[in-house]
């Protein structure tokens, strides 16, 4: 089965998500990965860089030097792990945690604009949907080519 038409409309999708998120987060001063970033830590209860980026599915490197500008920022502090140094454990500071409230309202007008049309069955029915498409995508982000 070929889904090359479902897989371009959700990249459609996540770019008119990514264009809607930075315009209502830039007066903010972060941009959308900068915002999944903060509400991953506070989601994660302090969580580890690498733990952060398995869990966001983003590229390691990638989280680290978004990262480096939130702490620029003083949105987020790194602190050695306790146990094992080498590790680096990312929390909010109370600067971060004061954009949350912003950033999940941005996140949720969002969700309410696209989803204006559809009934509640509707939604029930496309999440389902996607639920399944998801679990395939995650699997092979983690197993990578071996799926």
């Amino acid at each position: 089965m070929r889904l090359s038409r479902l897989t371009g409309e959700i990249k459609y999708l996540t770019r008119c998500m990514n264009r809607y998120k930075s315009e209502r987060l830039q007066p903010l001063g972060i941009n959308v990965r900068q915002a999944e970033l903060l509400l991953g830590v506070r989601r994660l209860q302090e969580p580890s860089q690498d733990d952060l980026a398995d869990a966001l599915m983003m590229n390691k490197s990638s989280v680290a030097r978004h990262l480096a500008v939130l702490e620029e920022k003083a949105l987020i502090r790194r602190t050695p792990d306790a146990k094992d140094r080498r590790v680096l454990r990312v929390g909010l500071t109370e600067v971060g945690e004061a954009l949350l409230p912003a950033i999940r309202a941005i996140n949720t007008a969002w969700s309410d604009y696209i989803a204006q049309g559809l009934s509640e069955q509707e939604l029930k029915q496309a999440e389902a949907l996607l639920d399944v498409v998801l679990k395939r995508a995650q699997a092979y982000w983690k197993e990578g080519e071996q799926t």
